[in-house]
């Protein structure tokens, strides 16, 4: 009987621990909730206005003030390097124009260097579309910005 006296016991403070933790609960979500919907509002003003930028011309997104969340999805790895800068030793080695799967698999057979998240490949297209020294060429297919600047200059040279 014992056990069960103690059981029951365990079972009434449990009980009451829970209540207290969930009056805690409702008193801090009274008083942070302004503050996440706040927070909220902002995040959402700030996209909006990112992307505005980005339509009207006038800016990159990605481009003058950095927004933390931006910051950090294009961070150096621990070697240093980013994204953009394999990929272009890739491109630069390769000489030419590559579609962006073939840059992805010199990337990572030849620099050891993989493109992660749930979504590798869009990952890989977001970094190329945001790196300044790379150009989509064609459907799928990057370039060196650099190679079209030199070939507009031979051509006005001829």
């Amino acid at each position: 009987m014992t056990d069960h006296n103690q059981l029951a016991s365990f079972n009434t403070q449990a009980k009451q621990q829970i209540g207290a933790l969930k009056q805690e609960t409702e008193t801090l979500e009274r008083e942070i909730g302004p503050t996440l919907q706040k927070i909220n509002e902002n995040k959402s003003k700030i996209e909006v206005l990112e992307k505005y930028l980005a339509i009207s011309g006038n800016q990159r997104p990605g481009e003058g003030d950095e927004h933390p969340i931006r910051r950090a999805r294009f961070r150096r790895r621990a070697d240093g390097r980013t994204v953009g800068d394999v990929a272009v030793k890739v491109l630069e080695h390769n000489g030419e124009p590559m579609h962006y799967t073939d840059i992805m698999h010199r990337m990572k057979y030849d620099e050891s260097f993989t493109v992660g998240g749930q979504d590798p490949k869009g990952n890989m297209l977001a970094h190329l579309a945001n790196d300044e020294r790379i150009i989509r060429t064609g459907k799928g297919i990057y370039g060196l910005r650099e190679w079209r600047e030199e070939a507009s200059e031979q051509s006005e040279g001829s």
